[in-house]
């Protein structure tokens, strides 16, 4: 999975996924990450490993949902 700081003209220039889901991680909240699909919707989602628990939860979609505003909600929901 490639991962860089996640910037409004950075989404929005990601290519829908060629087949089923590609998902790219943030750098900035460790555990954030932009799903897209064949049909170019992008959502962020959150996928970690905490308490031994593996921790999964689809925050909004991209454009909707601000990088800031999903950021927070990651971090609110990570602890």
């Amino acid at each position: 999975m490639e991962t860089f700081k996640f910037t409004k003209a950075k989404l929005e220039s990601l290519p829908p996924a060629e087949r089923g889901q590609v998902e790219y991680g943030d750098t900035v909240v460790n555990g954030l990450r932009i799903r897209i699909g064949t049909s170019g919707v992008k959502s962020f989602c959150i996928s970690r490993k905490r308490n031994g628990k593996f921790i999964r939860a689809i925050l909004g979609r991209f454009p909707d949902l601000s990088i800031d505003n999903a950021r927070a909600k990651a971090l609110e929901v990570l602890g």
